[in-house]
């Protein structure tokens, strides 16, 4: 009801159901602010009436229930105690902090006992019920100050005050319950704890007023645990003078105290990561591990908050501990997922890739250099310097990841497997870059190397990868040329009709034409040097090669993919390749035992490729009566035709 100048009555609240006859209302006002950049306010209307709980908001002279709820016991007294959080007492003793909204926070009794047979609460009988019978009436009994709460008895005034925010965690903290105390802190620091009434309003200077002792408050609990773990395994300070390293024994290596000090390391770094304050983390918390020679156990628990993108970056001594502590044990994988997880604008680039030079992280270094600077040349000229002087069985291993790679950014996708891709923009100057090194000459002996090839030999880091395994290196280049990422190259395939196939692809991508006709030109030189067919060549591990390449099947696949770049009418070759290819066509049906019917499969194929090849090659290339012999002797019908 409004009372001046005029009585107006806006609303009338009529009892709730359920609440009994004759039981008292008790209602409180507060003022709520609805934002903290103006100054408007709304007021909320909280009535208590028996068991029976409503919140009204007045708004421009409307007043609407906006939250109800029901207490355990009819209420005796009710009051704000800031804008968020509702003091009711009831008939059982208990006061009972509620949010607006009816969320129980904290109850506990008001009753510190008195004389026997007391009420709990001072009370006066004027009103009386219909039946005539007085009811106790305790308006008036409540009083809200600040913090501090004032509850008027009969023969005593109790008096209840929230506790501070420090005051919060330290009863926590004495009581040993530590981890309550730290989630406390950290609920605070969110500003997410209730009743806080002694902190600012505005989070970022809760967060500053908090943080120097929420610092020494983890730092204790470390020290606290660390004295406890060193008494309870028998390690106990040494004598005075002793050093750090000395006081602690080789014992620590044990299972169970390795666990109790994972424990507080993980506590240690979800605070420090909830805080934002990893400097504590690494520059106080750190060393102490180190102190106890527990510093393996520390670097270890790092890894699945890296893993989990929690933690995104790490200093550079640590990040060196941490690689030579994985090389050590021997889990390569394990440290390289980790860098692969690392924020590239928060690492030490430079300290990082000699770290995975040196213990041989080869899908770090090529995301780093990927990610970090754009480049994708400088990881494979690392790869084929490794390359070179590794071992052949080592060799192998690292010729496959590198065509793995290669694949992959010709298709467009980042490298290694799962990180997403490449802006379409940028793939066709990939491909071209790529292409363009793998076709460049060795200008020196630095440059690049084969695995068994003299180092004088042209295009080494085209005949590394063609040695190691020639099908899937060709199989791989073709990605390079082609639009769609499901082509693939298969000189055992069966293309039904390679003109139409190869008609779908498209090399305008990597610099149209000319790269293409480099391409040929330069397979087509491979196949003419004849000592590379002779055995015994060295590498520099001084490892005899025995094996002769190009094998008769190698060379095939060479001129099978040759062909499906002429057939594509991108590309010319010589009248002595393009015979080459005419004799590998028709000359011989090699056949794969190991899969049924493959003879004749062969066969069509064949046949079906010289067909599509002649359809495009101008007749002054190739000499009639010369292949139509080599057709027949090779029964194949179709071509003759």
């Amino acid at each position: 009801a409004k009372l001046s100048p005029t009585f107006k009555v806006y609303a009338k609240i009529p009892r709730p159901d359920g609440a009994r006859e004759g039981s008292m209302p008790y209602a409180a006002w507060k003022s709520e602010s609805i934002s903290t950049e103006t100054s408007e306010k709304v007021s909320l209307l909280a009535i208590a009436w028996d068991r029976r709980v409503q919140v009204a908001k007045l708004v421009k002279s409307e007043l609407k229930v906006c939250w109800r709820w029901t207490t355990d016991s009819s209420a005796v007294g009710l009051a704000w105690l800031d804008e968020q959080i509702l003091v009711i007492l009831t008939a059982t003793g208990q006061l009972c902090l509620f949010s607006k909204d009816g969320n129980l926070i904290h109850q506990r009794s008001f009753s510190m006992g008195g004389s026997c047979g007391e009420d709990l609460m001072s009370y006066h009988a004027y009103f009386s019920n219909v039946f005539g019978n007085p009811e106790k009436a305790h308006h008036n009994c409540l009083g809200v100050r600040g913090a501090t709460l004032y509850i008027l008895r009969p023969s005593q005034l109790v008096v209840s005050r929230l506790l501070s925010w420090k005051e919060r965690i330290e009863v926590l903290h004495k009581a040993g319950d530590w981890t309550s105390a730290l989630n406390m802190a950290m609920s605070l620091y969110d500003g997410q704890a209730h009743a806080v009434i002694d902190l600012p309003k505005n989070l970022d200077d809760v967060q500053k007023t908090l943080m120097p002792y929420l610092v020494q408050l983890l730092l204790s609990y470390v020290d606290e645990v660390f004295s406890y773990i060193a008494v309870t395994s028998g390690n106990q300070h040494g004598q005075p003078g002793q050093s750090n390293e000395l006081k602690y024994d080789a014992d620590f290596v044990n299972p169970d105290i390795k666990e109790q000090y994972t424990l507080v390391g993980g506590v240690s770094v979800e605070f420090c990561l909830h805080i934002k304050r990893l400097d504590v983390l690494f520059d106080e918390i750190f060393p102490k591990y180190v102190a106890v020679n527990h510093k393996d156990t520390f670097l270890e628990l790092l890894e699945p908050y890296i893993l989990k993108d929690m933690l995104g970056s790490l200093p550079p001594e640590i990040m060196q501990a941490l690689v030579e502590h994985y090389s050590t044990k021997g889990w390569l994988q394990r440290v390289e997922q980790c860098v692969l997880h690392m924020d590239m604008l928060s690492l030490d680039f430079n300290q990082v890739v000699r770290l995975c030079r040196e213990h041989r992280l080869h899908g770090a270094l090529i995301y780093l250099f990927n990610k970090g600077l754009d480049d994708f040349r400088t990881p494979l000229e690392e790869l084929f310097l490794i390359l070179r002087d590794s071992k052949r069985e080592s060799a192998t291993a690292l010729g496959y990841k590198m065509l793995v790679y290669l694949k992959y950014c010709f298709q467009g996708f980042a490298f290694p497997p799962g990180r997403g891709a490449f802006p379409s923009t940028r793939v066709p100057s990939l491909k071209r870059e790529l292409v363009q090194f793998l076709l460049e000459e060795a200008s020196s002996p630095n440059s690049s190397t084969a695995m068994c090839l003299p180092y004088s030999g042209p295009n080494p880091n085209l005949l590394s990868l063609l040695e190691l395994d020639t099908e899937a290196t060709l199989d791989v280049l073709r990605y390079a040329f082609v639009e769609g990422e499901n082509e693939s190259y298969s000189p055992a395939s069966d293309p039904a009709n390679s003109k139409m196939e190869t008609a779908e692809v498209v090399f305008s991508t990597i610099e149209g034409i000319n790269l293409v006709q480099k391409v040929v030109d330069v397979l087509a030189v491979i196949l003419n040097l004849s000592y590379f067919q002779t055995g015994g060549t060295f590498n520099n591990k001084d490892e005899i090669c025995t094996d002769i390449w190009p094998t008769r099947k190698d060379t095939e696949y060479i001129l099978d993919f040759i062909s499906f770049l002429i057939a594509s009418e991108k590309a010319k070759v010589s009248k002595d390749t393009l015979r080459q290819i005419f004799e590998c066509l028709t000359l011989g049906n090699e056949t794969y035992p190991n899969v049924s019917g493959r003879i004749v499969e062969t066969f069509n194929r064949k046949q079906k490729q010289l067909t599509a090849l002649l359809e495009v090659l101008p007749e002054e290339d190739w000499d009639a009566d010369y292949l139509l012999n080599l057709c027949e002797r090779a029964q194949l019908h179709q071509t003759v035709i």
